[in-house]
């Protein structure tokens, strides 16, 4: 599976969220000048628990769902997660929740979830979900066994 990460964060949730951005500076820290080792942050996927978004999201998922097809888009698999990053010697911590949308490969541009991310904005912000990002990315479910 290809992983392409497109992400879409509004300004205030920005400096706290821990993905993988587009077009912007890496959120990972650099080592100083003269460092000989450096070790890269760990970054984790955890479900989402226990948030106000979950007490919504049998009734914002089909909205989103069907705004994403409205675009004109395919999806492979939505879900809500939230990033953790751990770095040698510091506490873990936890950016928003993030609505990570699959797409199948191939089948879309930067351009085009950019233009359908505010709708799936809108359709939180009218459930009272704030605070939320929206990351998109290229994957495609495949069987693993035959049963």
């Amino acid at each position: 599976m290809k992983n392409t990460f497109i992400t879409t964060a509004s300004p205030e949730t920005l400096p706290n969220y821990c993905g993988v951005p587009i077009s912007r500076p890496t959120p990972f820290p650099s080592p100083p000048p003269g460092t000989r080792f450096f070790k890269i942050p760990t970054k984790t996927a955890h479900g989402v628990f226990n948030t106000p978004l979950n007490a919504v999201w049998d009734t914002v998922a089909p909205q989103i769902l069907a705004s994403i097809k409205v675009n004109g888009l395919q999806y492979s698999a939505i879900e809500t997660v939230r990033f953790s990053i751990a770095e040698d010697g510091k506490e873990e911590t936890f950016g928003p929740v993030v609505v990570w949308i699959a797409v199948p490969p191939k089948t879309t541009n930067a351009g085009a979830v950019r233009d359908a991310t505010p709708d799936i904005l809108h359709i939180l912000a009218d459930a009272q979900i704030t605070g939320v990002v929206v990351e998109w990315y290229e994957g495609s479910v495949e069987r693993l066994a035959h049963s």
